[in-house]
């Protein structure tokens, strides 16, 4: 459950979003009576909207510190000019605790981003740390410059196939509590769905599994906001403002 500083905030940024589809649009909002989260009145028009984040509790001090470590690999190599390319970073153990194995696995990365900083693409390394496999990283795009991070729901090496099915299982019990939770709103409903750890790679896969939901269709939209950064529309009935 989202606390109630993420859940404004997760408010707002629906809130933008319908102001650039709909600028002039008169929006007011109130906290609701559980349920919903908040009440939002579009242009005299009142949606209970309710907000729900993508995540498995008991790994999310240790996934926050990897996308931590990660996102400073990342920032540095950019200003370094070294990182070209997209790539894969799946986790199959918990991020080393000792200093010394953070930085044994930081170099691991670095060394493989600038071995393959000219390629296209390159095949897959694993990433082993004080004799321990951490995990591998992969090059697969040439385009842009990200590091990105996979493994998160699990934590346990499952493939990137059995993480997607992990994250299909997760949003449809997510999304069906939220259609229970709302059933007797005599309101239009949207839901706001924050993926703060990065559990799909693509915003478009994301998308795709919220629409393959059986319960998406109950609601009047379905907002996603994807790693903090993107956010869309991942499913809408028709426009909110009529």
């Amino acid at each position: 459950m989202p606390n109630p500083r993420q859940e404004q905030w997760c408010l707002e940024r629906l809130k933008s979003a319908i102001l650039a589809q709909h600028p002039g649009a008169h929006l007011r909002d109130e906290l609701g009576c559980e349920p919903p989260d908040f009440w939002l009145d579009v242009n005299g028009r009142r949606f209970a909207v309710e907000v729900s984040t993508i995540r498995v509790e008991h790994e999310k001090t240790c996934w926050e510190s990897l996308c931590k470590l990660v996102k400073q690999i990342e920032s540095t190599a950019i200003l370094a000019g070294t990182l070209s390319g997209r790539y894969h970073i799946r986790a199959s153990a918990e991020l080393p605790r000792p200093r010394k194995a953070r930085k044994a696995l930081e170099a691991a990365i670095r060394e493989y981003v600038c071995e393959t900083r000219t390629a296209n693409s390159s095949p897959e390394r694993e990433l082993w740390v004080d004799g321990m496999l951490f995990g591998h990283i992969r090059k697969y795009a040439a385009e842009n410059a990200k590091l990105h991070l996979m493994g998160g729901l699990t934590n346990t090496g499952a493939s990137e196939h059995e993480i997607r099915d992990e994250l299909q299982r997760l949003l449809n019990e997510r999304i069906s509590r939220k259609r229970k939770k709302l059933a007797d709103c005599e309101h239009p409903t949207i839901l706001v769905l924050y993926d703060c750890y990065w559990l799909e790679d693509e915003m478009a896969g994301f998308v795709e599994r919220i629409k393959e939901s059986p319960d998406t269709s109950f609601f009047h939209a379905v907002f996603l906001i994807h790693n903090n950064k993107d956010e869309v529309f991942a499913h809408q009935s028709c426009p909110l403002v009529g």
